[in-house]
C-alpha cells in the first residue's frame, strides 16, 4: 500500500482535494508505481474520481466512460493495475455489460496479456455465449487459468505437492461441463475446441480429449498446440489410428515426426523429416528433431 501522501488525510474533510493532479502526484512520489501513461491525455482526461466512495471506503475508485475504455492499450492497462496494487484503487466495472462488446474484448485481451484472468472473466461473463465465440473462449481460458492460480497457491501451501485440492477439482469439473453442453450443442468454435480437449485431458477423460483434438486439428490443422497436447496424451500403438483419423494435411507430418522422436523411433524420424527438408529446406524444426534422434541413437 502506498505511504501517507500530503494532500490526502483520513478524515472527512480530506477527500475534496483528492484530484486529478494530486493522484498524478501519488505516482511521481512513489516510484514503484510506474505510471507510464502520464504524458497520455486521453488516459489522463478521462480518469473520473469517485469521491464519494472515497470518502467512505478510503480507496479510489477509477471509472472510464465509452470512449476511453476504447482508447486503452497495454501501457494504459498495466499503469491501472500497478495503481490498483500499490494505492489500493479499483476500476469500476459497474454496468459493463451495458458497453460495446468491441471495447469490452479490447480491454479484457489487454487484462488477459497482464495475467489478470479473474477480472478477465468478469468483464467478459456477460457476453460469453455462442454468439460471441471470440468472449466465449477468453471468458473458460480464463476461469482455467484463474483455478490454475489457486492451484499452484495451494501447492505451496500443501506439504504433498501431487494433491489437487477439492476446490481445484471441483472448479475444473464445473469449467468442463459448461463446456461440453456448448460442445454437444456444436456451439465452440475451434479454439474453444482445443481448449476443450485440454480441459478433457486435465479430467482425465483421455478418449474424449483425443476425440475433440483430433476433430479441432483436422478443422484446423495450423494449432501447433493442439498438436502437442494430443502428442502429450498418445501412445505408440495409437499411431495408426490416430493416423488413420487426422485428415491428409502437411502438417499431420511434422506431427508425425514428433511422434516419432517422441516415442523413440529415432530412424522413423530422422527418414521422415530428410522427406520433409526437400519441401521445406529451411526448416529449423526438421533439422532440430534429425540433430536431437541422431543424438539420441549414439545413445542407444
Amino acid at each position: 500500500m502506498c505511504k501517507e501522501n500530503p494532500n490526502i488525510n483520513n478524515n472527512n474533510n480530506a477527500y475534496p482535494n483528492l484530484n486529478r493532479k494530486n493522484l498524478i502526484s501519488l505516482f511521481d512520489e512513489h516510484p514503484n508505481v510506474n505510471i507510464n501513461d502520464k504524458s497520455d491525455n486521453t488516459f489522463q482526461n478521462n480518469l473520473n474520481l469517485n469521491l464519494n466512495n472515497f470518502k467512505k471506503s478510503n480507496k479510489i475508485d477509477l471509472s472510464y466512460n465509452e470512449n476511453s475504455l476504447n482508447s486503452l492499450n497495454s501501457n494504459s492497462i498495466k499503469s491501472i493495475l500497478k495503481v490498483e496494487r500499490k494505492c489500493e484503487c479499483r476500476l469500476n466495472y459497474s454496468n459493463f455489460q451495458e458497453r460495446n462488446d468491441k471495447i469490452l474484448m479490447n480491454y479484457a485481451r489487454n487484462l488477459f496479456d497482464q495475467k489478470e484472468f479473474q477480472k478477465c472473466s468478469h468483464i467478459l461473463k456477460h457476453i460469453a455465449n455462442e454468439k460471441n465465440t471470440s468472449a466465449l473462449f477468453l471468458y473458460f481460458y480464463s476461469e482455467y487459468n484463474v483455478n490454475e492460480q489457486r492451484k499452484q497457491e495451494d501447492i505451496i501451501d500443501n506439504t504433498d505437492i501431487n494433491t489437487k485440492t477439492p476446490d481445484y477439482n471441483k472448479n475444473l469439473m464445473l469449467i468442463y461441463q459448461k463446456l461440453k453442453d456448448y460442445y454437444n450443442k456444436q456451439q465452440l468454435d475451434v479454439f474453444s475446441m482445443y481448449l476443450f480437449g485440454v480441459i478433457c485431458k486435465e479430467v482425465n477423460q483421455i478418449s474424449e480429449a483425443k476425440t475433440v483434438l483430433i476433430q479441432t486439428l483436422n478443422y484446423f490443422p495450423y494449432l501447433w498446440s493442439a498438436w502437442l497436447e494430443l502428442l502429450s496424451i498418445s501412445k505408440t500403438n495409437d499411431m495408426n489410428l490416430l493416423f488413420r483419423e487426422l485428415d491428409n494435411h502437411w502438417m499431420k507430418y511434422f506431427f508425425k515426426a514428433s511422434f516419432y522422436a517422441e516415442k523413440d523411433l529415432e530412424s522413423d524420424a530422422i527418414d521422415l523429416c530428410n522427406g520433409l527438408l526437400t519441401k521445406f529446406p529451411n526448416s529449423i524444426f526438421l533439422i532440430d528433431t534429425i540433430a536431437h534422434s541422431y543424438y539420441c541413437l549414439q545413445g542407444n
